[in-house]
């Protein structure tokens, strides 16, 4: 397959991932459509802003502004905040809005641009050795962040499946990609939208995304370990040796965690548990796996008793 540049430049690959956003190119080329609605008629404003003598320590919100909410992010290792609005109250200009909220001066405005909320995702995540993550699969409002969050799985998600396959895995691999994040973008699109229309900054275990799982996916097999399925999502634990389980994943390969029940529990690259029993996985995803000891018995949490 070959791809051409917007440089010009023509690039042979094995497989295209279209990670192009809203607009994607990928997706048009392909004939997907984003399906769904918008769900409301008023465009909001988005803006990059520096602004003089406000605190860089919170983002500030202020939910009942006259004309609508009015929000300031800071954006790490600049010196700007992100400024949100209804584009009507900010109809004098971004300068005037915020210093109607925040009695600060805005120094400069980097970028702008006006968009209306949507909820629109396509039917499919795969056309053959193409595929589609983030925005060019799925928009969201921007109410509780979902958006990003939700691509950045989808990123992961397919990125060690796409490596086991260049390595000579089975392509079938790649069909479980849709099958896993295709539901939960459609359920995760629809958060949004509730958040959205009750005018929500509540954040909690669903805006969270630490409760999402793949126990329906055809990856995930064996029994269940207290509250622990597989499929679901791995908590962090403390080992036998006195480190930690998350640092033993970020290298991106697959571990055998050894419990002192018996049970293995096989952790797939992405943090989600693939399998347990008492099967002994050598290798997973293309690689060996590691095996570690798991300590003290889990609780009834799905943690090491001692945890903390």
């Amino acid at each position: 397959m070959n791809a051409v540049l917007s440089t010009g430049e023509t690039v042979a690959a094995t497989f295209l991932v279209g990670c192009d956003g809203g607009h994607s190119t990928v997706r048009r080329a392909l004939g997907l459509r984003l399906e769904g609605e918008t769900i409301d008629d008023e465009p909001i404003l988005v803006a990059d802003v520096e602004i003089e003598g406000l605190d860089r320590s919170d983002w500030h919100l202020w939910p009942f502004a006259k004309g609508g909410a009015v929000g300031l992010c800071p954006l790490p290792n600049t010196p700007l905040f992100q400024f949100t609005s209804k584009a009507k109250t900010a109809a004098a200009g971004v300068e005037d809005a915020v210093r109607k909220a925040t009695g600060c001066r805005v120094q400069r405005v980097a970028w702008s641009s006006i968009y209306r909320p949507a909820v629109r995702m396509v039917g499919r995540y795969r056309a053959g050795q193409v595929f589609l993550a983030g925005d060019a699969a799925h928009v969201h409002p921007p109410t509780g962040g979902q958006g990003l969050n939700t691509g950045v799985q989808d990123a992961y998600n397919l990125g060690w499946k796409l490596a086991h396959v260049a390595r000579g895995g089975p392509d079938a691999l790649l069909d479980t990609y849709e099958a896993e994040r295709l539901p939960i973008a459609a359920a995760v699109l629809g958060l949004s939208k509730r958040l959205l229309q009750k005018r929500s900054i509540k954040r909690g275990d669903a805006t969270n995304q630490l409760a999402l799982h793949y126990r329906s996916s055809p990856l995930s097999a064996g029994v269940t370990l207290g509250s622990l399925h597989p499929g679901d999502r791995m908590p962090d634990a403390r080992l036998d040796d006195g480190s930690r389980l998350f640092d033993h994943l970020r290298d991106g390969g697959a571990i055998e965690l050894v419990t002192p029940e018996g049970p293995r529990i096989l952790i797939r690259p992405d943090g989600y548990i693939a399998h347990i029993g008492s099967t002994r996985f050598a290798e997973y995803a293309g690689g060996p796996t590691r095996q570690i000891s798991a300590g003290p018995p889990l609780n009834p949490n799905g943690r090491c008793a001692y945890e903390g």
